[in-house]
């Protein structure tokens, strides 16, 4: 393990992706992927508009390392054959003192069912465990969310509980179910 106040060495190359901190120039894409309907649905927030995008972009920019202040990393991932944007996974603190982070992913539909979440969200796991020394990740999924749900386990997640009608979200209550590893579970894999 490295020193967790360090940043991390980035950015990650696995073998098709390239896993980066976002830039002022990531504003198209993210407009283009976080606008559409399909990819809101799940997501705290409706289809975002480019106010909301600038906003969402400037916080993300600032969430370089779980070292810093802001206590959160947000990488862009890229496809790195074709160098397109294709989603971004995010790493945040909900207690520092204690090592407990919370997780998330979002990738265009048009790039899912190949692995590449898996490929980007494992790498990320492995960056929380093996460089910041975190003790707990956890994913908080809307129930609905059949896909997130499938990735989580395969990342080797366990499914801890679900939470009826815990969130009023878009005019409904919502139903969340929390996926989380520890760190001994994640190190005897």
């Amino acid at each position: 393990m490295t020193s967790p106040d360090q940043s991390p060495a980035l950015p990650i190359r696995t073998p098709r992706l390239t896993l980066r901190p976002h830039t002022s120039a990531d504003a198209a894409w993210m407009h283009a992927l976080f606008a559409r309907e399909d990819v809101a649905r799940y997501l705290p927030y409706e289809p975002w508009t480019r106010a909301f995008t600038e906003q969402k972009l400037a916080e993300h920019v600032a969430k370089n390392g779980l070292e810093h202040e802001a206590g959160g990393l947000t990488l862009a991932v890229e496809h790195t054959e074709t160098g397109e944007a294709i989603g971004q996974v995010l790493l945040w603190y909900t207690d520092r003192e204690h090592g407990i982070a919370e997780m998330g992913w979002a990738f265009d539909p048009a790039w899912q069912g190949r692995g590449y979440a898996f490929e980007a969200a494992s790498t990320l796991l492995d960056l929380a465990f093996d460089h910041y020394g975190v003790h707990r990740v956890a994913a908080h999924l809307d129930v609905r969310n059949a896909a997130s749900a499938a990735l989580a386990v395969k990342l080797g997640l366990r499914r801890e509980a679900e939470l009826r009608d815990s969130e009023w979200l878009k005019g409904e209550w919502v139903t969340m179910a929390i996926h989380a590893v520890i760190a001994p579970d994640r190190a005897s894999r």
